[in-house]
Formats: structure tokens, sequence, C-alpha cells
């Protein structure tokens, strides 16, 4: 079996701890550290930039992982499941993201079940775009990773 990268284990250890902190502070109110607060922009920012970082990693590995395969049968099927593999991560990222955009442009205007529906239906628009757009962006950085 082959070994991950330590990198790449690093960097999902530290996006979940990121999408984990941005979640509890924006269900609690305040995050676990009482004197730190920061403000909504700047999580909503870092959220952004770890979710792009994180799906950047996670279609470098679906290409490396459908490369591997020895019965790819054509490069459409393999296309196709890049975008399945890349959608199955993107579309509850971009939810939880949608949510946190929501919350922090229009905390008032709706109740949180209705951020929640407004997420979902935001993401079940861009999702296919973005599983496209990683499946490109996984082909062009794939190719770096090997050694």
């Amino acid at each position: 079996m082959k070994r991950l990268h330590p990198f790449l284990i690093l960097t999902g250890v530290i996006g979940t701890l990121a999408n984990i902190l941005a979640i509890a502070s924006t269900l609690s109110g305040a995050l676990p550290l009482a004197r730190w607060h920061l403000s909504s922009g700047l999580m909503l920012a870092g959220t952004f930039v770890l979710l792009a970082y994180s799906l950047t990693i996670w279609s470098t590995l679906t290409w490396r992982w459908a490369r591997a395969r020895p019965g790819a049968a054509t490069p459409a099927s393999r296309h196709a499941a890049l975008f399945l593999l890349n959608l199955l991560l993107g579309f509850p990222l971009l939810v939880l993201w949608a949510y946190l955009l929501i919350s922090t442009l229009a905390p008032t205007t709706f109740p949180a079940d209705e951020r929640w529906m407004l997420a979902l239906a935001l993401s079940w628009i861009a999702a296919p775009f973005t599983a496209f757009a990683f499946v490109a962006i996984g082909e062009a950085l794939g190719p770096l990773l090997e050694k």
C-alpha cells in the first residue's frame, strides 16, 4: 500500500480543524476562545481559501486515483468518474461555505433554516461548474505530484 505524502495529511487535518472552528463559531455565536474574536469577513475569506485549497488537493488525489486504475476504459469514463468524485466532496463544502456567506451578509434577514435551504439551492447551482473546474485543476496539477 502506498503512503500518502505527509504534507497532504497535514493540510487535510488543518482544513478539517479550520472548518470545525468555523462551523462551531457560526452555530454558537462566539469562538471557543472567549477573548479572541475574528471579524466575520475574515473568517469567511479564510474558510474560502481553505475550501479552495482542500478541493485542489482532493482533485489531484482523484486524478492520481483515476490514472492508477488499470481498467480505465475510455477517457470519457475517466472524466465522468473524476467529475463525480469532485462533486462528492465539493457539494457539501459549498453548502457549508454558502451558509457562512449568507450568515455573514444577511444574518438577521433569514432564519437559520431558510439560510440552510438558500445555501443548498446556491450550491446546487454552483456545484457542477465547480466540479468541472476542479477536474481541470486536477489534470493540470496531478502530473506535478508524480515522482
